[in-house]
């Protein structure tokens, strides 16, 4: 500037410090993949329920209850397929422990309507889909130390009577993860191609997500249809 005063910024690498995992999925199912393997948590209507546990870390002041709100009504919106998303939209999450929730099959299928759809219109600036408390590191850090390992949830699961209870009641003791969603179109193709064909195959998500709970998703995407490919099968 010009009076010479420059402010200082400070960038960390957190992935040199093996703090956070991306995973890719990519493919015409990549979004019903992620729609069976993940699932937001929701917030009480109760502001003094919010204040407690499993919420209280991260229902507060760095991630309000409106900017959570506003990007799970973004979420369970009409996306259907990652071809009507514009691409690089980055939605943030904060999800619920995958493992209290019995793997069950799904029956995948592409989102298809009758009608041409058309790219999403940008939402207003007013909604941050983008703010997470992924990049803070004391949330990071409790989402981590506050894991149960899987013993204990297999614990849990051992002294639950009923049979036909898909979920895990697990109350206080339950994560809450933050995951950074970021979507990609083929990048081999020009938009204006995209944008006529939008097939999907080279479509998908980036998930971002803290490095302790890498293993736990990865078999979450597996038992919700995913594949592993290395680079070789993707060349």
């Amino acid at each position: 500037n010009d009076d010479g005063d420059q402010e200082s910024v400070t960038i960390t690498l957190l992935r040199d410090q093996q703090q956070l995992t991306r995973f890719r999925l990519i493919g015409p199912l990549s979004m019903a993949i992620l729609k069976h393997a993940l699932h937001p948590s929701v917030l009480p209507n109760d502001p003094i329920e919010r204040r407690t546990a499993p919420f209280a870390w991260w229902s507060n002041e760095a991630h309000s209850n409106d900017k959570h709100q506003q990007q799970l009504q973004f979420w369970n919106s009409s996306i259907g397929n990652t071809s009507t998303l514009m691409p690089n939209r980055i939605i943030s999450l904060v999800v619920r422990d995958p493992r209290v929730f019995t793997p069950i099959k799904p029956k995948l299928t592409i989102h298809t309507k009758t009608n041409i759809e058309k790219l999403e219109t940008s939402p207003p600036s007013s909604v941050d889909l983008a703010s997470s408390p992924l990049w803070i590191e004391k949330y990071r850090t409790h989402c981590c130390e506050h894991k149960l390992a899987t013993y204990q949830i297999n614990l849990f699961r051992s002294k639950t009577l009923t049979t036909d209870n898909k979920e895990l009641q697990l109350n206080e003791e339950e994560s809450q993860i933050p995951l950074i969603l970021i979507h990609h179109h083929d990048l081999l193709s020009p938009l204006s191609q995209y944008q006529q064909n939008r097939n999907d195959l080279g479509s998908g998500w980036d998930i971002i997500l803290p490095n302790e709970w890498a293993q736990i998703f990865w078999i979450s995407f597996i038992y919700s249809g995913a594949r592993p490919l290395g680079q070789k099968e993707l060349s």
